[in-house]
């Protein structure tokens, strides 16, 4: 989840779509390590929490932001953001060149 909000953020700054799955795919080493603790019986992650950041499922999430909804822009401005809150996002986001 938090993966696919900063790939949101990201593609609405400009970032390209391949920068940003290799940047996803960097997080798959912190979930190979095992975890520290036990998870009870009675959890709904019990017997095996399956987390993976494979490249194909982020560019897959791209890939459908950018064909079914326009991009991160017009999916956010569909959710009800103005684009003056989104630019000023953009510029809370970003550094000048």
């Amino acid at each position: 989840r938090t993966g696919v909000t900063v790939a949101l953020l990201l593609d609405l700054v400009g970032v390209d779509h391949a920068t940003i799955v290799d940047d996803y795919a960097l997080s798959a080493g912190y979930f190979a390590r095992p975890a520290v603790g036990t998870i009870e019986e009675d959890d709904w992650r019990h017997p095996e929490l399956v987390v993976e950041s494979t490249p194909v499922y982020m560019r897959v999430a791209l890939d459908h932001l950018a064909t079914q909804h326009g991009g991160a822009r017009a999916l956010l401005r569909a959710q009800g953001l103005t684009d003056a809150e989104l630019d000023r996002l953009v510029t809370l986001l970003t550094e000048a060149a």
